[in-house]
């Protein structure tokens, strides 16, 4: 309701990038293939999500010419090459805005030694340099591990250099395929359980902090996240769009589109969805029961920006 009048119409065909590089270059080559073989033009791409993926592919954008609209990919390196990047544009926030206020956050508590864990890739290492540039100049001292995305033995690896410096406090830049061998190694080492801090990132689900049970519940006490919130409840454009997504009347044909034209190009075991990505069950009643998350409102206004961009 309320775009009645509009003459622009978006026709999408979703890829799976398997958030990694590799993927997002042959995701970026199918479309592109895929428009020429239908005879139609590629005008802009949404994505992708994480910023690993996004990097190849807006540089091979820019070359062709094709804006590109993240609603995810928060690595400061897009502002600071933007020469790398001419046809990249994002809906979210940097990671430097998100690092400064986990520092101030740290500060506030009097913290003066901080750890961070993080997952080394475009996102993680952004995320790392801005908060190790703003906590230093809040005086506080600042322990970095990165570690390889899905590698039990790098994660292993940090956490055995964080307990040897008996490290109490700390933010961990990690997703979810990483969270649970991360945290349950931790709390053997002891740096989680009482009198432990850590700070999450956006990187890590709600979802995938409450459901634990166990020892990963005990650390799961200690633990908070940080980031960029895309709608708040009592925003009335918040609202009007959550009401939207779970009331509108084409939801079984829109399930129906996205099980039709969504095509998976999962590339390696480092993805975060290594054996793919399967929407032949989506079930029809989806965006009634299930709510929106802080991606959906992100990803929502990129397909708007594109829109409006026509």
């Amino acid at each position: 309701s309320g775009y009645a009048s509009c003459d622009v119409e978006l026709s999408p065909t979703m890829y799976d990038t398997g958030s990694n590089a590799r993927g997002s270059i042959i995701a970026y080559r199918a479309a592109r293939q895929d428009a020429e073989d239908g005879g139609y033009d590629l005008h802009a791409m949404v994505g992708a999500a994480r910023s690993d993926a996004s990097k190849p592919m807006a540089t091979l954008a820019g070359i062709d010419g094709i804006p590109q609209v993240s609603y995810w990919s928060t690595s400061d390196a897009f502002d600071q090459q933007k020469s790398t990047y001419p046809y990249f544009a994002r809906t979210i926030p940097a990671d430097s805005a998100v690092a400064k206020a986990a520092a101030q956050l740290f500060a506030s508590y009097g913290h003066n030694y901080v750890g961070i864990a993080f997952v080394q890739d475009a996102y993680g290492e952004a995320y790392k340099d801005a908060f190790v540039t703003y906590a230093t100049e809040l005086g506080i001292e600042v322990s970095t591990q990165g570690f390889a995305g899905g590698s039990e033995v790098a994660v292993k690896a940090a956490i055995d250099n964080f307990a040897l410096e008996r490290l109490q406090v700390g933010i961990a830049i990690i997703f979810g395929n990483d969270f649970d061998r991360f945290f349950e190694y931790a709390t053997e080492k002891g740096l989680c359980g009482p009198g432990t801090l850590w700070i999450l990132s956006e990187a890590t689900g709600n979802g995938e902090v409450l459901a634990k049970t166990g020892d990963l519940q005990v650390a799961s006490n200690g633990m908070g996240r940080l980031l960029s919130q895309g709608g708040v409840p009592g925003n009335p454009k918040y609202d009007a769009f959550a009401a939207d997504w779970q009331n509108f009347d084409s939801q079984a044909s829109l399930v129906s589109y996205i099980e039709s034209n969504f095509f998976s190009y999962t590339a390696d075991a480092g993805s975060s969805h290594p054996e793919g990505t399967d929407l032949s069950q989506l079930a029809s009643d989806f965006f009634a029961t299930v709510s929106p998350d802080d991606v959906a409102t992100y990803a929502y206004d990129a397909a708007i920006t594109v829109g409006m961009a026509a």
